[in-house]
């Protein structure tokens, strides 16, 4: 029996376990062509918060207003969607909004 540090092991310290919600966003309803991802950017294809701030940019991003945090009728709640372009979403997710 080896005693040695196994080298192939991996990490654990940091690393957090995959949510069984992140999934989702690979579903048809939500991804597919006519999905709420492309019927939200459809609806709005600028971004929300650039227009508050009296700036046009297109909208890249759709993005959950409130976090749904796994509930499936949260996530699929088209009123609980807003477009956003790619910066705006990186900093509301970055503030953990």
């Amino acid at each position: 029996m080896s005693t040695a540090p196994q080298k192939h092991k991996p990490p654990t310290v940091g690393i957090k376990a995959p949510r069984s919600y992140h999934r989702w966003y690979r579903l048809r309803a939500w991804w597919g062509p006519v999905g709420l991802r492309a019927n939200q950017l459809s609806k709005e294809p600028l971004c929300q918060v650039c227009q508050l701030a009296n700036r046009i940019r297109p909208a890249t991003d759709v993005d959950h207003i409130r976090r749904h945090g796994g509930k499936w009728s949260l996530f699929f709640d088209a009123s609980n969607l807003q477009s956003l372009c790619k910066s705006c979403h990186s900093e509301k997710t970055a503030r953990g909004e």
